[in-house]
């Protein structure tokens, strides 16, 4: 007999259903839908917790990359600026603490502005945590789901000190690509192609066997 995504274990998230999905793609219209795109300009999301499948897929197979010219238009706006501190010569394991003037008047809590699953809805961008904002981008979008700070420092923006219910491997020792330099071919070009790809999914069965 199959197994149901109704019988699920919501505790473990989620991870679940994203396996369920990748061996019944049949399943897709009754538990993803077309939404927000998120920041790498993918649409599809989970219906309950609003992740999106393709990110997931990236963060399961530990793939953590950064490339300002890989990024939806309408996120574009909300990373600029924070790519002109990023530290480019530290350590994977040390904090990387953000550039203060950078920092929102809170340094306790800092959030900032980002388009989130709700945005196509309440028309607006919302307020998010730093780990979220940065794990979004280096990782991808979670949608609802928690995201992890494994280190003190909330300015730590250090993709390597977060994780998710989809981090399931050891974290590499480096990023890749780690691209920084604004590039508005490639970034035009990353823009018409997310739109126009058919969606294929990044993992096999024998992914989870």
């Amino acid at each position: 007999m199959g197994r149901s995504l109704k019988n699920a274990d919501h505790s473990v998230g989620k991870l679940d259903h994203l396996k369920i999905f990748i061996s019944r793609p049949s399943l897709f219209s009754n538990f993803f839908y077309i939404g927000q795109s998120c920041v790498h300009g993918h649409t599809i999301r989970h219906k309950m917790h609003h992740w999106c499948l393709p990110c997931a897929e990236k963060i399961y197979k530990n793939i953590c990359s950064c490339n300002i010219n890989h990024i939806d238009m309408s996120h574009f706006g909300y990373y600029f600026n924070l790519f002109k501190d990023l530290p480019t010569t530290l350590d994977p394991s040390e904090c990387w603490p953000m550039c203060r003037n950078r920092l929102p008047v809170n340094l306790d809590r800092p959030r900032f502005s980002l388009l989130t699953y709700r945005s196509s809805y309440i028309q607006r961008a919302e307020s998010l945590m730093l780990a979220k904002l940065v794990y979004y981008l280096f990782w991808g979008d979670t949608g609802a789901l928690t995201v992890k700070r494994l280190c003190k420092d909330p300015t730590c923006w250090n993709p390597f000190h977060l994780k998710s219910v989809f981090n399931n491997h050891p974290y590499t020792n480096k990023i890749d690509p780690f691209l920084t330099k604004v590039d508005t071919e490639k970034l035009s070009k990353y823009n018409i192609d997310i739109k126009q790809k058919i969606y294929q999914p990044i993992l096999t069965t024998r992914d989870f066997i």
